[in-house]
């Protein structure tokens, strides 16, 4: 009951609202209103553009890791660079030509490779780096030692090359 009775009375509220006492502001607008004339245009009909088709997915990306080059002091060094973000390792500093693999060691389950040095012996492990081409120990067997290193070809990318160091006797033990 309480409804209905607010709800008359907001109607008649709004029946008040809409009587004439603003007839003259209407009769203003509509007498201004005649000697308005719209000046939108219409568009110009839609022109569909023609369908060009992409052949450049077999082309490496502009954006790819390879391409990406950044200035470091007055040098521009390759993020791609598979030195990037590791400190060098002792065996990295010497030619592979300079180096001999002299011995094989296997201890608690893991096989060491013994490197001559131009300066002194060191051990190394599978997943340490030598010589100066990134190269990467991928192998230890009981007669040579496999490497893979990763060098710039004629495109400036980077390719793997693998190499291998056979374990070299030495001459003073053969007499």
């Amino acid at each position: 009951m309480l409804r209905s009775a607010c709800s008359l009375l907001i109607c008649l509220l709004l029946a008040a609202c809409g009587n004439e006492e603003h007839g003259d502001i209407r009769a203003w607008m509509d007498e201004e209103a005649k000697g308005i004339k719209g000046s939108v245009q219409t568009p110009p009909p839609m022109v569909t553009p023609p369908i060009v088709s992409y052949s450049a997915k077999s082309i490496e990306s502009p954006f790819s890791n390879e391409k990406i080059k950044t200035r470091e002091g007055n040098s521009l060094s390759d993020k791609s660079n598979p030195a990037a973000g590791r400190a060098p390792e002792y065996l990295e500093g010497f030619p592979l030509e300079s180096m001999r693999l002299i011995g094989i060691v296997a201890f608690q389950g893991k096989t060491y490779a013994v490197i001559q040095t131009p300066e002194k012996p060191k051990h190394v492990t599978v997943g340490n780096y030598i010589g100066p081409n990134y190269g990467k120990i991928v192998e230890i067997s009981k007669a040579q030692m496999r490497i893979s290193e990763t060098v710039k070809d004629a495109n400036d990318l980077w390719v793997q090359r693998e190499k291998i160091l056979y374990l070299q006797q030495d001459e003073g033990a053969k007499k």
